[in-house]
């Protein structure tokens, strides 16, 4: 039969406003998006000046020489700044050497430095790990005083903040030796990567496992597990760098010098791309034929571009040049001879080239091939104990997009150190990045707020998924909160970000921000943050899932929303509403005098060529049953189903949607969606508990 009545329209179901208002009721009023009103912006370059000692202390402001992208810049101050108050002082000597007739008034001195300790572990290797460990043990008491602050971030299964910002080193040597013994915060794929090339190159017959040259059959498999691993590789590395680029945003605020210290052996912004040059000049035939259009042979086309790592990186590289922070690198593998044998040689090298990059980006420097540790606090001391600073107002120059950095001095055997690149927030995108940095450090904020971020299948179209992306936070008890609200999107292939302001004058109504995003098959992450900024309580939430790869298995299914109208002050671009569908999570109760939406995204591959069968059932303290789906999706891939249940159906207690989806002969797939059910009165946990004790569960 056809799709049936239970599959409805997307745009009435969570474009309309259900709930139903008294008459009368005006709107719960709801803020447009922050506006920050500043006067003068100064945009300041550091600068490390290295050189015979009378050279440079003979310079002066009119020695100097800047540009911004094509344009260059007349008007600008100089200052030379050192931890010492009396180097400190203003660089505004004539060239011709005359002094100024009124003695300058010194710089302030430079101020104590802080430092991010951050620990990428999915891209660490094991020896990498605990070198880098012991490095930073070693460092600690070096770098960490006369002032200065650090902060230990770990990056692995999940972000966290280890160590709060602090002037004792002792408190960061502790919060390494717990970070050593936790298996939490160790990820084994950086290990394993030479695993992966041995495996590729056994299967074409010039692996040290392999006895053959491999047949022709053999040589495709290769390329699609290269490509496997290619793809899987992008999508942690553009996950990653997305990660770090929130927790520089944790900087925003600190005075400078401010540097990080970045842990790491095979981070990539070319990422995966050494596994498909395992294949040579094919591989390079092949990737040229994709990107005109005409791929030789389709069943050997390379997965997606072969940077696409790149934009990711430019979003980190651009986060500190925003925030004036210098990253600097540390290789902890160091020399590691057996490694780097060929043909994976390429592999080290692109990580190295990275490294060099992002320092070179930010003005910081890499350390690479086992460099003493000595070595990396003299040169750190050497960078940040004095600096030149370089200010000028940005008129005229556009906002949030990258402009490259030129300062030079003109005079014989001085050399510059400086950014690569300078990039000058505006309003809106200096408010979404501290908002995502709370993120990286929740604790930066007093307060503990619930955060709930989910996504809501809408369709699918020209190889992208769409889903409305939700940030919900149950509310406060506080009449007139302002809340702000973020979401950062990661998907294969694409970065998006969300976020706004709202002004709720009732306590306890929920706020939402909603977003209509596209995502591409596979892993997808959404990090919601909240600050309510009346309270000055923050909270945050990952929340990780998997899109359909609709050709790789005859049948799948995306992510199960549960969805129920709402009063609720939402947000979604420039419009606010008092009422709307709100998807919940799964510790989140619905109402039962309410009606609930299950929405599921369903998935065929184009080699099935049978009628699906979908069956979906409701089970719990009441059951529920839904009408059998028959239906041929013919050319569409995927359609998205909306199984309703009229308001009192369901009794308090613990609720699973289950869905099976069956051709002529078998079952292809099966899905679960638990959610609880209250009635409002009785607590919603209680009620929870009890289902699940009465179920066996």
């Amino acid at each position: 039969m056809a799709r049936g009545a239970a599959v409805v329209g997307i745009a009435v179901l969570l474009g309309a406003s259900v709930a139903a208002q008294d008459a009368g009721e005006e709107p719960e009023p709801a803020a447009t998006d922050l506006v920050e009103r500043t006067g003068t912006r100064l945009v300041q370059i550091e600068v490390n000046l290295t050189g015979p000692a009378e050279v440079l202390d003979a310079l002066t402001r009119d020695d100097f020489r800047l540009s911004i992208g094509a344009r260059k810049i007349a008007d600008f101050e100089v200052d030379k700044l050192c931890r010492d108050p009396l180097l400190s002082r203003s660089l505004d000597v004539p060239a011709g050497g005359v002094a100024a007739p009124e003695p300058a008034v010194p710089s302030p001195a430079l101020g104590p430095v802080t430092f991010l300790f951050y620990f990428d572990q999915q891209h660490l290797t094991m020896g990498g790990r605990q070198e880098s460990i012991d490095i930073l043990k070693t460092m600690a008491p070096e770098l960490i005083r006369d002032g200065n602050r650090g902060t230990l971030v770990s990056n692995g299964a999940k972000l966290e903040t280890l160590a709060e910002l602090t002037t004792d080193p002792e408190v960061l040597v502790s919060a390494l030796q717990k970070l050593q013994g936790n298996h939490e915060h160790f990820d084994p794929d950086a290990q394993q990567e030479q695993a992966r090339i041995a495996e590729i190159l056994d299967l074409v017959g010039i692996g040290s496992n392999s006895s053959d040259s491999g047949s022709q059959t053999d040589y495709q498999r290769a390329l699609s597990l290269a490509r496997q691993y290619a793809q899987d590789e992008q999508w942690r590395v553009e996950r990653n760098l997305r990660r770090f680029s929130m927790v520089l945003g944790s900087l925003a605020a600190v005075d400078r010098p401010k540097a990080v210290i970045y842990f790491a052996d095979n981070m990539r912004r070319n990422a995966g791309k050494h596994y498909l040059d395992l294949f040579g000049q094919f591989a390079k035939r092949e990737a040229a034929s994709q990107a005109a259009g005409s791929v030789t042979d389709p069943s050997l086309a390379l997965a997606g571009p072969a940077t696409p790592a790149q934009l990711p990186f430019d979003q980190l590289v651009n986060m500190a040049a925003a925030h004036g922070v210098r990253l600097y690198p540390v290789e902890g593998q160091g020399l590691e001879t057996e490694s780097h044998q060929a043909p994976t040689t390429a592999q080290f090298r692109e990580s190295e080239n990275t490294f060099r990059d992002l320092a070179a980006e930010t003005g910081g420097e890499a350390f690479l091939n086992g460099v003493r540790t000595s070595k990396i606090v003299e040169k750190l001391e050497q960078d940040l104990s004095c600096i030149h600073l370089v200010s000028f107002e940005p008129e005229g120059l556009p906002e949030d997009v990258p402009q490259k950095v030129a300062v030079t001095v003109d005079r014989p055997k001085v050399q510059v150190q400086s950014q690569g690149r300078i990039i000058i927030q505006s309003d809106s995108a200096r408010k979404t990045s501290r908002l995502m940095a709370a993120f990286a450090s929740p604790k930066s904020v007093e307060g503990s707020i619930t955060v709930h971020p989910s996504v809501v299948p809408t369709g699918y179209d020209d190889g992208k998924f769409t889903a409305l992306v939700q940030v919900t936070v149950p509310g406060s008890e506080v009449p007139g909160s302002t809340w702000d609200l973020g979401a950062s999107v990661v998907s294969k292939g694409t970065t998006r970000e969300a976020s706004g302001r709202l002004t709720v004058a009732q306590a306890g109504a929920p706020v939402v921000l909603q977003e209509s995003m596209a995502f591409s098959p596979g892993p997808f992450e959404v990090v919601a943050v909240a600050h309510n900024t009346t309270v000055d309580g923050v909270g945050s939430q990952q929340f990780d899932g998997e899109w359909p790869q609709p050709n790789a298995q005859l049948a799948s299914l995306g992510p199960i929303a549960v969805v129920q109208p709402t009063k609720a002050a939402i947000k979604r671009g420039d419009e606010t509403r008092t009422s709307g569908f709100v998807s919940f999570a799964e510790d989140e109760p619905v109402l039962a005098d309410h009606p609930v939406t299950l929405v599921v995204l369903v998935c065929k591959s184009k080699d099935l060529k049978d009628e699906l069968l979908i069956e979906r059932q409701l089970v719990g303290a009441t059951s529920v049953p839904f009408e059998p789906i028959e239906v041929d999706l013919g050319k569409e891939p995927c359609m998205v189903i909306h199984d309703r249940v009229e308001p009192g159906t369901m009794t308090p207690g613990t609720f699973h949607y289950r869905i099976q989806v069956h051709d002529a002969k078998d079952e292809l797939v099966r899905g679960d969606r638990r959610f609880f059910v209250w009635d409002g009165r009785t607590p919603p946990d209680a009620g929870a508990a009890a289902s699940e004790q009465g179920q066996g569960a």
